[in-house]
């Protein structure tokens, strides 16, 4: 039986649909047809922060629904520290008033709810393209073409930029290779600190790599541009049929979106180099059945980093853990078979 697994994206040229939501209901800022570029703000929402609750009622002296009655403003009101909020007339008039600069959030059940803060939220394209749909006071759907490579991390951010694809940073004299302020460095393996150097002295937009050093990643999170790994942590193999696409779009305009919490939304951190031509393929899911013939790569085991394409689907092996899975017959670059827990595998899309 085959199982369910990760799927990375990588195409030529493919049809790209991506859903940007906000996390509660805000205000969308683009129209359907609008073109829109990776940076661009699509919809924005204002969260209340600094949240004070007031007990009107015990300030006044009555009853939550007295209280209720008493209010002199309604929730959405701007407040300035000092206001009234509710006043009761009686023998003695009875006052709230506003305890600081904010806005009235609710006021019920005896209770003013006063935010003192307001924090905005907003969504970015991530990719340059076109809006296809409108998801009203939440967020659009976006549509694009072009080449798309998918990674397995991302740091945040997101950039828009001309790709500089190098096999190393030094030149056949051994000197530094010269980078161009602005620019989305693409090298195979980050294993040196040194990238972060080069990153702060060209002045870089973001970094694209296949492999990153386990001990550079705080480095890689505080690096202040979008960094995408493609493969993973450690070293591994660097994909040949990925690394000539990225070669063939040297000096190309591509949107780099690092974001790490793409995950929700069953997408991935990912480059893309917009471009149009023939029909484009369709997009695989975020997962997908193992099947016979499929690009994999290994992630785990003795072959790790490794890929090859699935050459049998196998019944459950008792391994080395004590615990049997279903498992895979993986054919790798060099010819030699492998079997793998299916578990263990994620398809890499083309």
């Amino acid at each position: 039986m085959a199982k369910m697994v990760d799927v990375l994206q990588i195409s030529n040229h493919v049809l790209i649909q991506r859903t940007r939501r906000l996390p509660l209901a805000g205000r969308v800022l683009v129209a359907v047809g609008d073109a829109v570029q990776a940076g661009d703000v699509l919809a924005e929402a204002i969260l209340p922060a600094g949240v004070i609750t007031l007990a009107v009622d015990r300030g006044l002296g009555v009853s939550a629904e007295e209280a209720d009655e008493c209010a002199l403003r309604k929730p959405g009101d701007a407040l300035r520290e000092g206001d009234l909020l509710a006043q009761c007339e009686g023998t003695l008039t009875r006052v709230v008033r506003a305890p600081a600069d904010g806005r009235l959030i609710d006021f019920s059940h005896g209770k003013a709810v006063i935010a003192t803060q307001e924090l905005k939220v907003t969504v970015q394209a991530g990719m340059p393209g076109v809006v296809e749909d409108i998801y009203p006071e939440f967020g659009v759907k976006i549509r694009a073409e072009g080449s798309l490579v998918q990674g397995e991390w991302g740091n945040g951010g997101i950039c828009e930029s001309p790709l500089r694809v190098l096999d190393t940073l030094e030149t056949e004299d051994g000197e530094e290779t010269e980078l161009a302020s602005g620019e989305i460095l693409v090298i195979p393996v980050v294993d040196s600190a040194e990238v972060f150097t080069l990153i702060r002295k060209y002045e870089l937009a973001g970094l694209v790599t296949f492999w990153l050093s386990p001990a550079l990643k705080q480095s890689a999170q505080d690096a202040g541009i979008p960094i995408l790994v493609i493969s993973g942590f450690g070293a591994g193999e660097v994909d040949p049929w990925v690394w000539e696409l990225l070669q063939g779009c040297q000096d190309k305009l591509a949107s780099l979106n690092a974001n790490f919490t793409l995950d929700r939304f069953g997408e991935r951190p990912e480059l893309v180099i917009p471009g149009e031509g023939e029909k484009p393929e369709s997009a695989m899911a975020p997962q997908a059945c193992l099947a016979v013939g499929q690009r994999v790569r290994i992630l785990t085991g003795a072959a790790m980093g490794q890929i090859g394409r699935v050459r049998a689907l196998e019944e459950p092996l008792m391994f080395e853990s004590g615990f049997a899975f279903p498992t895979t017959t993986v054919e790798l670059a060099s010819g030699a078979q492998v079997q793998v827990p299916q578990q263990d595998l994620v398809i890499l899309g083309v």
